[in-house]
Order: C-alpha cells, then sequence, then structure tokens
C-alpha cells in the first residue's frame, strides 16, 4: 500500500488529479487505469517492487477495463527518468513510516483515496466473496464485510469487481 500511495502522489507532483488507489496495487484515473504494481517476497525482509506507470498512450484494446496514460490526462510529456526520481524519494518516505509505529497514517490515507472505500465489491480468488470494503490491515490485506452477518474477512489476494448490488 505504501507503494500504490507513493506513485499516486508523484503523479499528484506532476499535475495529475483525481487520482485513486485499487486494491491490490492499482493506480486510477478518471475511472480509467494508469499504473500497476507488482510486489514479490524475497525473503522477509526483501521485497522486490515492479512499477509500471503509462507515460504515453498504448494498445489496449484487449483490456477489460478503462485505461490512459499521464499524456492522455495532462496533454504534458512526463519523462520517465523525472517521475522515477520523484518516486524513489516519496516511495523511500512511505517505506520509513511503513516501518515505524506511525503505519497506521499510511494505512489511513491510503484508505481515503481507495477507489472502493465503503461499496459493494466481489473478490476473485480462488473462491468468490462478495462483501464491502472497509480498508486494509498492516499486511495490505484487504478487509472485506459481510453485509449481512456484518462479519470481517481479511483478503489476501484477487481481483476486484464492482457490484451495482450484493
Amino acid at each position: 500500500f505504501a507503494a500504490s500511495l507513493a506513485v499516486r502522489e508523484a503523479l499528484l507532483s506532476f499535475g495529475l488529479k483525481d487520482i485513486f488507489v485499487k486494491w491490490p496495487n492499482d493506480v486510477w484515473v478518471s475511472h480509467k487505469k494508469i499504473a500497476g504494481l507488482l510486489l514479490e517476497s524475497i525473503d522477509p525482509k526483501t521485497m522486490m517492487i515492479g512499477i509500471g506507470v503509462n507515460l504515453e498512450p498504448t494498445d489496449v484494446s484487449n483490456s477489460p477495463y478503462g485505461v490512459t496514460s499521464f499524456l492522455e490526462e495532462t496533454n504534458q510529456v512526463l519523462r520517465p527518468e523525472e517521475l522515477g526520481h520523484k518516486l524513489i524519494t516519496i516511495l523511500d518516505f512511505h517505506l520509513e513510516i511503513a516501518e515505524s509505529a506511525d503505519y497506521q497514517s499510511l494505512l489511513e490515507r491510503w484508505y481515503g483515496v481507495c477507489m472502493h472505500r465503503d461499496i459493494p465489491l466481489t473478490i476473485g480468488s480462488g473462491e468468490t466473496q462478495r462483501g464491502i470494503c472497509r480498508g486494509i490491515d498492516g499486511q495490505g490485506a484487504l478487509i472485506l464485510e459481510d453485509p449481512i452477518t456484518q462479519e470481517i474477512h481479511k483478503i489476501y489476494a484477487g481481483d476486484v469487481f464492482f457490484q451495482d448490488n450484493l
């Protein structure tokens, strides 16, 4: 969650507006995906983070959802090295917070810009689950509330689909 917040803040610093995060690791603008992140744990103390940001339009004819780019949204060219420098600085700051006792503030910031906050979702992860997004925990698990039983479920992997109703 710290990495997706860093991507969001880096893009904001270059003038992009209306940026939201989507669990587990996407960044969206104007209801379209602009960035995706892949995280892989190498060992208990090492994580590899891959970040892809659409700086220019790409062929998305086979995408199941809308996709956009920095150029399409701002009519400005952003050089990869400019974004990379800003992103590393912000990510380093967020990772320091995530490792501190104040990581709760990062969780609250993530939830504040979460595009599926308090709305019905279906999570496809082998076993389909439905519920209301109530945030994420310190390990990045999605907190999903059953709308009937109010039981809380933690989801560690899966695809998020928006629902009109449960």
